[in-house]
């Protein structure tokens, strides 16, 4: 009973062990992950556009080199191939060429046969003839088998090529992508620029009253000037509201008669 507990006691122990462990892990995860998030967030897009632009400079100068390299050697173990099926298929050709004119012969009830300018026994030539077909039907599975590796590589080259031209579509359009990012990043400066300058309202009412008050003196002045070249300023300046002196008084002070003082005249008859 004891060692049953211990057992269910211990059970429990490890349980909450590695659900602690679990939930560590789980904790550390998520806080790397938001590490890493706050990382990428913080690094300036113009290091970044930097970055890719060197990761696409790459493909020109690793990638797309291997993959030229790689379909120059597939194209050089291809010619060797085909020039490997080519000698096989002369030499298989001639060889049975020989080796049925052993057979004529054999044919012929001859007790000799003529191999080569020389004179053998029909039993040689027989276990000769054997040999040399088994070896001719031996090169011509070596030419099915170098069909196969021919067919292999020829795929292999074929992959090769269209991997290679996918790859400079993709560094040409990856470069067109990165300069129309650069150009919306340059944009976006502009705009932060424009958002950041702070105009006081204050300061502009003023600009514009004292705008509006150059702009009004202007006017007058060039009204003045306009009315002097066309002859209306003598009018402008003459006193208008000067009563008009009366013929008789300015005859009689110029011919020196005295006029009657009627304020006089007034405080004599009190």
């Amino acid at each position: 009973m004891k060692k049953l507990i211990l057992l269910g006691v211990i059970g429990t122990l490890a349980v909450s062990f590695i659900a602690a462990k679990t939930n560590v892990f789980s904790y550390a995860n998520t806080i790397l992950a938001r590490a890493e998030k706050r990382v990428e967030q913080a690094i300036p897009t113009e290091l970044e556009l930097d970055r890719i632009s060197k990761e696409i400079d790459k493909l020109g100068k690793d990638d797309i080199p291997t993959a030229v390299r790689a379909i120059g050697e597939y194209k050089i173990a291809i010619d060797d191939v085909r020039d490997d099926i080519d000698r096989t298929q002369t030499n298989i050709e001639k060889r049975k060429a020989n080796l049925l004119k052993v057979v004529q012969q054999l044919q012929g009830n001859t007790k000799t046969v003529s191999i080569a300018g020389r004179t053998r026994s029909v039993a040689w030539a027989r276990q000769q003839l054997e040999r040399e077909t088994e070896s001719v039907k031996q090169l011509e599975r070596h030419i099915k088998t170098q069909d196969k590796v021919l067919e292999a590589k020829e795929n292999s080259l074929k992959m090769l090529e269209e991997q290679l031209t996918k790859l400079c579509a993709k560094q040409r359009e990856y470069r067109i992508t990165l300069a129309q990012l650069r150009a919306d990043e340059e944009a976006l400066k502009l705009a932060k620029i424009g958002s950041d300058i702070k105009i006081d309202s204050s300061r502009a009412t003023d600009i514009e009253s004292s705008l509006k008050r150059v702009r009004n003196k202007q006017r007058v002045e060039n009204e003045v000037l306009n009315r002097a070249q066309n002859g209306d300023i003598a009018s402008v300046l003459d006193d208008t509201n000067t009563p008009p002196q009366d013929l008789q008084e300015i005859r009689n002070y110029l011919e020196g008669k005295e006029q009657p003082n009627p304020n006089k005249t007034a405080s004599n008859n009190r």
